[in-house]
């Protein structure tokens, strides 16, 4: 696309402008922030209400309503009423292999995708990430900083994934699961559950 100019919808994911100002070649093309509530806060400047995107096409837009997954999916889907165009947010300091990236990613400082990795729309990877090779991750799915995918693992859509996490090589894990902090993944999993490590290493689980 000609243009590079772009806005972010919602002002309640703090990082996504840090990841802006700390990477040059964001900053530039970023114009601000649009919301429906939110009138006025420190360190943002608000254009409006998401609603100027009816007749103003020109801006790339990027999803920031906050990092609770059902939230960003309806916000997804309500800026796609718009026929908004998505913009991928991907730092300078990140390493990409031969990636095929979706609409709508945001991807942080310091983190490696090896070759052959794919990434749905909509989804958020963190600091100091490292995603392993012929590795798929869906659509909306949020990945905090310092997780591990090995190579060749499957993550559903819907999937979070806590801080330092460690998913080991050819893993599936379905859709809709949540899985804890510091939390090693030894085997495939069933949707919709959530998953933590208490201690030695024993995997507990909860359905939702």
């Amino acid at each position: 696309m000609k243009n590079k100019k772009f806005v972010v919808a919602g002002v309640g994911f703090n990082d996504i402008l840090t990841l802006i100002n700390n990477n040059n070649n964001l900053k530039k093309y970023f114009v601000g922030f649009i919301d429906d509530k939110i009138k006025k806060k420190k360190n943002c400047l608000i254009l409006g209400k998401w609603n100027i995107l009816r007749k103003n096409k020109k801006y790339l837009v990027f999803n920031s309503v906050g990092k609770n997954m059902t939230l960003r999916n309806k916000a997804t889907k309500k800026l796609l009423k718009y026929k908004v165009n998505f913009i991928n947010l991907i730092s300078n300091k990140a390493s990409l292999g031969n990636c095929k990236l979706g609409k709508g990613i945001a991807i942080f400082d310091y983190t490696f995708l090896g070759d052959n990795v794919e990434i749905g729309d909509q989804t958020i990877i963190h600091n100091n990430v490292s995603i392993g090779h012929d590795t798929k991750i869906g659509k909306n799915c949020f990945i905090a900083p310092g997780v591990k995918i090995l190579g060749k693992c499957k993550i559903g859509n819907n999937v979070f994934l806590g801080a330092n996490c460690v998913v080991v090589n050819n893993i599936e894990i379905k859709k809709n699961v949540s899985v804890g902090s510091n939390t090693t993944v030894f085997k495939n999993t069933k949707p919709n559950i959530r998953l933590f490590q208490k201690y030695d290493n024993v995997m507990l689980k909860n359905s939702n």
